[in-house]
């Protein structure tokens, strides 16, 4: 999200990595013992305790005590832009990591994101950079200054002024090197499939099917690994969600689904998201947050699973995806999409609030949810409960309450335009490729197929209003 506001014209991006940062941190909890092992000190009864040295316990109380330090720092810090003075960086209940500067008009002016010892910071302000790089060196000495070319693992280009790529290439080619798996590569007779396409036409939802184990620590870290690449590959999120609920007992067909994946990420390392300048609003002339959520339910286990995209306008690749399986049974479609809004809601609102408190935009507007369940979007807005419903736990029921405080909006969509959709089943051939171009932003063949649709807003079975949108994102009326 931060990354995708810095698109803005006039924002810049930096970053630093503060050197043997918790050598700079005194420790201020109490000294630890342990009891050793009674071999040790049965001849030597003096010897039955012994003093933890910090350099082994300290990793994470030593954590702590940088992020106090430097949260401290921070906001304690005075700094100058223009004629203002006394300007600091504030803290976030949101996200304990981010920090906003705001100038005297309550403009967001500066923002950082946190990470141990790295920060990445965006500004608008000239001037801010290189006097927060000197507080730093005060309070720490050594530091490295960058461009913020790369964070935290990502890799960040800019593509001209107002759009950027982010990925992960130098990540995904080293990825699965710990597991030894080249050897198990021998025997696949497809393995050119494998390169292009994560799963294929014919991909199951069944998993656990052999009899054959795998080991569950190799099968795990593999795991990790994907869950990893997500943040810039969403386009693997359903099958990464699918094949993490095997991890208790992993069979040898659900490590094949595994490897294709690390096959397909390893050919399109170099495949990334890009993003440009959010999309204003109209009316605002700020950006807006737009959503999607799509949910679909296993009929053997009744399990739903969902799927939820969020970005800034309508034309933007989402900064946030999920794919997660329900936690609960559900006893109809209908009534596992409107689980799946419940999420999509309580994830839009703190993100409503992050963009309110954080970068200082006030949503001013209903933020839209787009689905292809109708019968779900009408019981979300229907004055009362329906008789199907009332079993349903009254916690379910927030998106109707956000809906009804004005908060957010439900529009129906057709599902082959929904971009949630790709995040709840295995989409396949052309189907997949225009959703990734959709997820990724990146343009070509397919880029443009899935942007055009009508967004329908309903009371009871009128339409009371549409927003039609054309292949480029635009609306073009409403």
């Amino acid at each position: 999200m931060l990354l995708h506001w810095s698109c803005q014209p006039g924002w810049k991006r930096f970053s630093f990595d503060i050197s043997a940062a918790f050598c700079k941190v005194e420790m201020k909890d109490r000294d630890l013992y342990a009891e050793l092992d009674h071999h040790v000190w049965k001849n030597h009864p003096w010897k039955r305790f012994a003093r933890l040295g910090r350099v082994i316990y300290g990793l994470k109380q030593a954590a702590r005590e940088f992020f106090l330090v430097l949260r401290e720092l921070l906001c304690n810090a005075n700094f100058t832009h223009n004629d203002e003075t006394m300007l600091k960086f504030e803290g976030s209940n949101y996200d304990g990591g981010i920090y906003s500067m705001v100038n005297s008009n309550g403009e967001v002016i500066a923002l950082l994101a946190c990470h141990v010892d790295d920060i990445l910071g965006v500004s608008m302000a000239e001037g801010i950079r290189q006097q927060l790089a000197e507080v730093l060196m005060d309070r720490f000495g050594k530091i490295t200054e960058d461009n913020a070319t790369n964070f935290c693992g990502l890799m960040i280009e800019d593509i001209n002024d107002t759009t950027i790529k982010i990925s992960q290439p130098a990540y995904l080619e080293q990825l699965g090197s710990t597991l030894n798996w080249d050897e198990e590569l021998k025997d696949v007779t497809n393995i050119n499939n494998w390169k292009i396409m994560p799963w294929d036409s014919n991909s199951t939802l069944e998993f656990g099917l052999s009899e054959i184990k795998v080991s569950i620590k190799k099968y795990q870290t593999a795991i990790g690994e994907l869950l990893y690449a997500v943040q810039t590959r969403p386009e693997i999120n359903p099958m990464v969600a699918y094949l993490s609920s095997k991890q208790t007992d992993p069979r040898h067909d659900d490590w094949q689904k595994v490897l294709r994946l690390m096959v397909y990420l390893k050919n399109t390392c170099t495949e990334g998201i890009i993003f440009s300048a959010p999309q204003l609003h109209d009316a605002t002339g700020k950006p807006f947050m737009h959503a999607t959520c799509d949910s679909s339910i296993k009929l053997n286990t009744r399990y739903g699973h969902t799927g939820i995209t969020v970005g800034f306008g309508y034309n933007n690749p989402p900064f946030t995806t999920v794919s997660k399986r329900q936690q609960l049974i559900t006893n109809s479609s209908a009534e596992a999409e409107m689980v799946g809004f419940n999420m999509a809601s309580a994830l839009v609102v703190w993100l409503r609030n992050c963009l309110t408190f954080i970068f200082r935009v006030k949503a001013e507007i209903p933020t839209i949810i787009e689905g292809d369940c109708l019968s779900a979007i009408k019981a979300i807005q229907k004055e009362a409960i329906t008789n199907n419903l009332k079993h349903v736990h009254p916690k379910e029921f927030y998106c109707r309450m956000m809906f009804q405080d004005g908060i957010l909006k439900f529009g129906h969509v057709n599902t082959n335009e929904l971009l949630a959709d790709t995040l709840t089943k295995l989409l396949d051939g052309v189907k997949f490729r225009i959703y990734k171009a959709r997820l990724l932003n990146s343009g070509g063949e397919y880029g443009q197929v899935n942007y055009k649709r009508k967004i329908d807003f309903h009371i009871s079975e009128t339409v009371i209003m549409s927003i039609f949108i054309n292949e480029d994102g635009e609306v073009i009326k409403s």
